[in-house]
């Protein structure tokens, strides 16, 4: 069920992307100036924004990149998978105690891989939604994921990311056991969504 609802909003993005290619380009023009001249090469990040905004910002480039067919952004995308790990406010394998900022760079991670083909991103995005899996605690509401590891509380931001991560990964995955394992996660999350009663004071 989760992965058909996935897929319908897949489907919507892919026909919102194809209304976009009538833009002009002046209707981009100025974010992309504030992407061309925020970028610090040495951390990979955006200078404006915080750690996962920076993963906002590098999936509207590989949204942009894709719907322009530019491929002005690629050594941004191969810095910033490497620069962002070992930087001053880098993350090794952009992992966090945050589970939601995860998520933000786990879709990331498979956007570019949807762009360039290059299954380091997506190993990327794999690895990142294995720690996230971690943080899966059937002991409070009755399963879902927490927003940190320090457990102190459960939204519905991280767990919506999760969703989507969990729906992405096995219709890309090409190791069988990894996709199995992964497959098993949206419809679990999906089951917690529907039956969970979410108190904005958790």
């Amino acid at each position: 069920m989760a992965l058909m609802i996935a897929s319908s909003v897949l489907a919507g993005l892919r026909e919102v992307a194809k209304q976009l290619r009538i833009l002009t380009c002046s209707g981009v023009r100025r974010p992309l100036m504030l992407c061309r001249t925020g970028y610090d090469p040495t951390g990979g990040l955006y200078l404006t924004t915080g750690w996962w905004n920076s993963a906002n910002a590098i999936t509207a480039l590989a949204n942009y990149s894709r719907v322009s067919g530019s491929h002005e952004y690629l050594p941004v995308f191969a810095n910033t998978l490497s620069a962002a790990q070992s930087g001053p406010q880098g993350a090794t394998g952009f992992l966090n105690k945050y589970y939601d900022d995860e998520g933000w760079w786990a879709l990331a991670w498979i956007d570019i891989f949807d762009l360039t083909g290059d299954t380091h991103y997506l190993q990327t995005a794999s690895e990142i939604f294995q720690d996230m899996q971690r943080g899966w605690d059937a002991s409070t509401c009755g399963g879902s994921i927490l927003w940190s590891k320090d457990k102190s509380n459960k939204n519905a931001i991280e767990n919506e990311l999760f969703l989507v991560v969990a729906a992405s990964l096995p219709n890309r995955e090409s190791d069988e056991p990894a996709r199995s394992m992964d497959l098993n996660w949206a419809p679990k999350e999906w089951e917690w969504f529907q039956k969970a009663a979410l108190d904005e004071n958790l």
